[in-house]
């Protein structure tokens, strides 16, 4: 809290200076408004889906052939597509969490998982499934593993294999405990997940009522359910989440949203 309560100090001190909020989510607008009272614009803009050539095109190709950590996460990845790979032809279902494992001034993250440990292990009862974590702390997944009731594989992130890796899941799960700090969070990890044809359960924080359509939120039971025994359903819905990323998340609409904020003060167009 101490933590928070500084930021919003440091914030306070640079608002005088500034012409306009930039929001990436309608309750971070609100919360915004709230705490600094404030009569200056406040602008929303969500996040932009991250792509392979976002994350790939700064890199020489002296780095990508040479670099002995691109190579090692390569390692890392092919081993965990080997293991993962394991697993659906025994018949299960792959489960993926993705994120930062926690952050120091809010709760949630990895232990997220938690919430929902013995609804998925209820569920791998009669339609089996396996887990990966890709995140960014392996001794808190040792942790979490010790008592986990299905298969669980851990994948460090890297921005070279993540999305690879990413897209080989059926199933994202994204539960979220909330807080001030995930009820203001963006849709950036559901968006990512369903542009890379994951389907998506997660807990309700507000930037995800969007794709209550095309997802299941807040119904975790009905939802792993309805998602394992009928592929068909999670087809249809992400055949509807690509309209809806099309529209308000691609590169285009994004970028667009920025350049018609910037030429608001620089009076280009």
């Amino acid at each position: 809290m101490e933590y928070i309560q500084n930021g919003i100090k440091r914030l306070g001190r640079i608002a005088g200076y500034i012409s306009e909020f930039v929001c990436a989510s309608d309750y971070l607008a609100k919360v915004i408004q709230n705490i600094f009272s404030t009569e200056k614009k406040i602008s929303v803009i969500g996040d932009l889906i991250e792509t392979e050539p976002f994350y790939l095109v700064s890199d020489s190709s002296i780095l990508r052939l040479f670099s002995p950590t691109r190579w090692k996460a390569q390692f890392d990845f092919y081993r965990f597509y080997f293991k993962i790979g394991l697993e659906r032809k025994h018949g299960r279902s792959l489960l993926v969490w993705f994120g930062n494992h926690g952050t120091q001034y809010a709760e949630g993250g990895m232990n997220d998982l938690l919430s929902v440990r013995d609804i998925i292990g209820s569920i791998n009862q009669i339609h089996p499934v396996s887990l990966s974590i890709i995140s960014n702390n392996e001794s808190k997944f040792n942790l979490l593993a010790q008592e986990w009731p299905t298969p669980i594989h851990f994948l460090w992130w890297n921005r070279i294999t993540f999305l690879s890796a990413l897209r080989q899941h059926d199933i994202a799960i994204i539960p979220i405990k909330p807080n001030p700090f995930t009820l203001s969070k963006s849709n950036n990890r559901l968006t990512l997940a369903l542009s890379q044809s994951v389907a998506c359960i997660a807990d309700p924080i507000p930037s995800y009522v969007e794709f209550r359509e095309c997802s299941y939120i807040g119904n975790w039971k009905d939802g792993l359910t309805n998602y394992l025994t009928n592929p068909e359903l999670r087809m249809k819905h992400l055949t509807i989440s690509k309209k809806i990323l099309t529209e308000n998340y691609s590169t285009d609409v994004i970028v667009g949203l920025w350049e018609k904020l910037i030429q608001r003060y620089t009076g280009t167009s």
